[in-house]
Order: C-alpha cells, then sequence, then structure tokens
C-alpha cells in the first residue's frame, strides 16, 4: 500500500529535516527513487547525506516559482516508476505560486513586478477604507477566476495525491506545509463553512489550499515541546494506533522514529 503523508507545523521544528531522515531510510533500505521538489530552498543544506545517491536514485528540483514547479512535476511524472516517491518540501508556497502567475498574467507584467503593484494597490485601498480587508494577493487586484488557478495547482498536487497514474503505479507521496498559530489568522466576517485547514484542538492553521489536508491518508503536525519536538495524528486512514503528543529527542530524529512506528513496525519503536 503507498504512502500519502502530510507533515504540517510551524517554522523551525524540522520537517525538511525529518523528510530527509525518511529519504536516508528508503535509499539504504531499497531501490526505489525518490523526487524532490524544493519550494523554498530549504533542502539545500541537507542534500550532503544523500550525495551518494543524487542523479542516480535522488533528483533534487528547485521549484522556486510556478513554471519551475510545474515543469518539475511533468519532469518527474516522465521517470516514475512504480513504487517510487516524490517529496514536495512547502506544498503551500505552491498555492502562493500559481496566484501570482496568474495575477502577472493579468496585469501582464512580469512576476517581479506584482509586490509594487500590490503595495501600490494597498495603500489606494487604505486611504479609501479603515476597515480591515483579506489581503492576500488573490485580493489585491479585484476579481480573480479561480478555476484556471485551482487547476494548475491540481495538475502538481491533487495529482500527485490522487491522479489516476499516481494511484496505478503507487507512487508515494510526501509533503510538508506550514502550520501557523491561529490567534494570527484573519478570517473573512462573513465566512460561514468550516475551514478543514484550522486545526482547532492544535491552534494552529494549515497553509495552502483549503482542500489539501483532505488529500493524504496520514497527516502528522510537529511542534516545539518545552522538552523537545512532539508528534501529533490529525489524520491517519486505516492503520493502528495514532501518535498522541509523541516526544522525539531531537527534530532530525522525528521522521526516523515515525518512519519506524507507521510505515514498519505496527508503532513499536
Amino acid at each position: 500500500m503507498r504512502e500519502r503523508l502530510l507533515i504540517s507545523g510551524d517554522s523551525g521544528v524540522g520537517k525538511t529535516a525529518q523528510c530527509f531522515s525518511l529519504i536516508e531510510e528508503i535509499l539504504y533500505e531499497s531501490e526505489q527513487n525518490i523526487y524532490f521538489l524544493d519550494c523554498d530552498s530549504g533542502a539545500e543544506r541537507f542534500l550532503r547525506r544523500v550525495e551518494d545517491f543524487k542523479d542516480s536514485r535522488f533528483f533534487y528540483y528547485d521549484a522556486s516559482d510556478w513554471i519551475h514547479t510545474r515543469d518539475s512535476y511533468r519532469d518527474v511524472r516522465k521517470q516514475w516508476k512504480a513504487g517510487d516517491w516524490i517529496f514536495v518540501d512547502r506544498v503551500d508556497m505552491i498555492w502562493e505560486y500559481v496566484q501570482n502567475y496568474y495575477n502577472a498574467a493579468v496585469q501582464g507584467i512580469p512576476e517581479e513586478d506584482l509586490d509594487d503593484l500590490y503595495m501600490s494597490n494597498r495603500i489606494a485601498k487604505r486611504a479609501e477604507e479603515s476597515v480591515h480587508k483579506d489581503t492576500g494577493p488573490e485580493r489585491e487586484i479585484g476579481g480573480t477566476d479561480w478555476q484556471p488557478i485551482k487547476d494548475n495547482y491540481n495538475s502538481v498536487v491533487y495529482n500527485a495525491f490522487s491522479g489516476t497514474e499516481s494511484r496505478r503505479l503507487g507512487i508515494n507521496v510526501v509533503m510538508t506545509t506550514l502550520a501557523v498559530n491561529r490567534e494570527g489568522i484573519y478570517r473573512p466576517k462573513d465566512a460561514k463553512k468550516p475551514d478543514a485547514r484550522d486545526l482547532f484542538i492544535y491552534g494552529v492553521v494549515v497553509q495552502g489550499e483549503k482542500n489539501l489536508p483532505s488529500l493524504p491518508d496520514t497527516h502528522l503536525l510537529l511542534r516545539k515541546g518545552s522538552l523537545g519536538y512532539i508528534v501529533d495524528t490529525v489524520k491517519d486512514r486505516e492503520r493502528e494506533g495514532i501518535l498522541r503528543e509523541q516526544a522525539v529527542d531531537n527534530k532530525a530524529e522525528c521522521l526516523h522514529k515515525v518512519y519506524r512506528r507507521v510505515m514498519k513496525t505496527g508503532f513499536e519503536i
């Protein structure tokens, strides 16, 4: 059975380090290939750990904007074989990438000029109104056609988790995403439906597209504890055993233990 895993947590809890602990397990204990899309350059300092496998079984992609992300994923799909693994570090950034790409296309300007446009629009709005409104990039230029944005986003994220080819080949998928303190998240007053990203019991909000938490089979939340790092199972489909405030000594060892518990030995460390 293939793995579909989402790892969320705030900055500094070691999401990328945990991925590389799992990657090392896979490289040294199996023959499967690994494709790694790095959306925030957070993996660069870990690449030395897989130097022996680089470009042979470990393939690294710099996914620094939408075009690079899209083309990288297309390249992965040309190469992957049954049972291979794809990692996407900071998948929440892809949701922003697509919006920025769309907005730049609508305005007919390069993406690097969007910040100036956003700033001028925000200044104009503040001059007209004092009411706090959502100031995300999708709101800055007025009405947005969400369908092409979602279609492009889904062509990578949904396709990896749930696409026909991914299912048929049993591609294992691991993605990380930011989860921030919910007290700092603005919510429109007219919002009526609950948001799947809002993990009330943990006091955090998963970042990225609203359907992201529903796509994986397993969702692990990493947090800083008073004596180290803590793992919680937010969601798990058809597994025996749930991790509740599982303490780990070191963030770099966290997913090593999770891997042993979740994927190998039935939650026996």
